[in-house]
């Protein structure tokens, strides 16, 4: 199982920079503005596919033995991280946090997955989507 993730991470990160570079190329060539807003509709698609490889990484870790193992978690700071690592990546993003001082959950690993989901699933919503 661990080698057929790898090769399917591998094969949508190769595939997806082989189209990401297409599209710029045809987005660099092209003057019309609607095919300038499809292209960029066609890589904000491409950056989200490339987003799989990283998907099927985590499903792969939460699917370790050890990764089911359950402890008390502060939910707000799993929040908080998560919200730093997105402002760092999207500096334009207007993210707020309203939580409680503290938030404690019995929770194993992949609750820091599910958040990280919600988040970037939230922003795509409001905002069509964060662009690396």
């Amino acid at each position: 199982m661990r080698l057929l993730s790898r090769v399917i991470r591998h094969n949508l990160r190769n595939k997806t920079n082989v189209l990401m570079g297409y599209a710029d190329r045809v987005r660099q060539a092209v003057e019309d503005e609607t095919l300038e807003r499809e292209i960029e509709t066609i890589l904000n698609i491409t950056t989200e596919v490339g987003g799989l490889s990283d998907s099927v990484k985590q499903i792969e870790e939460i699917a370790e033995p050890t990764a089911t193992q359950r402890s008390p978690t502060d939910l707000r700071q799993v929040v908080r991280a998560l919200v730093e690592d997105a402002r760092a990546e999207y500096p334009a993003a207007d993210i707020e946090v309203d939580a409680p001082e503290e938030a404690w959950v019995i929770a194993d690993s992949g609750i820091r997955y599910a958040i990280e989901h919600a988040l970037r699933n939230r922003s795509s919503t409001t905002t069509g989507g964060l662009r690396r």
